[in-house]
């Protein structure tokens, strides 16, 4: 469960929390992960990254950008 604080908080914390969340739902899905690039050999690596950018897409979605 991703839990939303109210302001002022520690973005990159929360980032680093939500990419966590995002990649423990996916590994937890009955079929095992599979990377979006099929020529992708480190899944380790894909899905960190995809965790990431859904955690990063959240942020933006609640205008909580994080600083340029």
């Amino acid at each position: 469960m991703i839990y939303i604080p109210s302001e002022p908080f520690d973005v990159v914390s929360f980032r680093c929390n939500a990419a966590k969340d995002f990649v423990v739902g996916m590994l937890a899905h009955a079929h095992r992960y599979h990377p979006r690039d099929p020529k992708e050999k480190d899944w380790h690596k894909a899905i960190v990254e995809e965790g990431i950018e859904i955690a990063d897409e959240l942020i933006k979605q609640l205008n909580l950008l994080l600083p340029q």
